[in-house]
């Protein structure tokens, strides 16, 4: 688009990348460390279900299932994303709030919020659940860092390093003339956006998301931490953020 890379999306996690550009610079550093971090993804699926299972061997069989998964495959042969990051970072922000190790989870969230400005989206119903089942302080403390982050890079960040006005690059993702647009819609016509949410294409990346699980994650209400990201996903009108393939 011709910006500051941060002026786009705020990836400040690429910077971790400078110091392997002094030593290998090119794409092809770039699509090697994203394969090797969704891999390392699993680690923490073996640590989760070893802690669930009580047993080494039967812990393996979901890592195994986590590698396997397609969208994890279609994400890694889609180019470059620092999106990528995320994955290995959250699981393992699962693993240390199932561990009660508060300050490595913490330092999880905070790399994560290093990924990307959305990240929010998924942090703050994380943040939320850590506060209702596990630790309240901890909890609360996750959402406000996630919704600080937003507020700053959304408002300052970003707008001073394009030039753009606040929301202008991302606004055209939003049906109905953008979020008004959309929130007013959803208030007297709520049919009409079901009917956009549910068109062939989206409901076939519903089923592609859930059927190599077997449509288990239905089955725990803790599922709903990734509902308003699914949401986002289906409500856009970029159709890039609701195909796997």
């Amino acid at each position: 688009l011709g910006l500051n890379l941060f002026g786009d999306h705020v990836n400040f996690i690429m910077l971790a990348f400078v110091p392997l550009y002094w030593v290998c610079p090119g794409p092809e550093t770039l699509l090697v460390v994203q394969a090797m971090a969704l891999a390392v993804g699993a680690i923490p699926v073996y640590l989760l279900a070893r802690g669930v299972l009580k047993n080494s061997w039967f812990a393996v069989i979901p890592a195994l299932a986590y590698l396997l998964t397609p969208a994890l495959g279609w994400l890694n042969l889609e180019n470059f994303h620092p999106d990528s990051f995320e994955v290995p970072l959250l699981l393992f922000a699962f693993y240390f709030m199932t561990r009660r190790r508060w300050r490595w989870y913490l330092a999880m969230v905070i790399l994560v919020m290093m990924v990307k400005e959305d990240v929010w989206l998924l942090l703050v119903p994380l943040g939320l659940y850590v506060a209702l089942k596990h630790n309240r302080k901890i909890g609360i403390l996750t959402v406000t860092l996630s919704i600080g982050w937003f507020l700053i890079t959304f408002l300052a960040i970003q707008p001073a390093l394009s030039g753009a006005a606040v929301g202008s690059l991302d606004s055209w993702r939003i049906p109905f003339g953008g979020v008004g647009g959309l929130l007013r819609t959803a208030v007297g016509q709520p049919w009409e956006v079901i009917e956009y949410m549910t068109t062939a294409e989206k409901v076939k990346y519903v089923f592609q998301l859930l059927t190599p699980l077997l449509f288990l994650p239905l089955l725990t209400w803790r599922t709903l931490i990734a509902v308003p990201v699914l949401f986002f996903n289906l409500v856009s009108n970029f159709w890039y953020q609701s195909n796997l393939a």
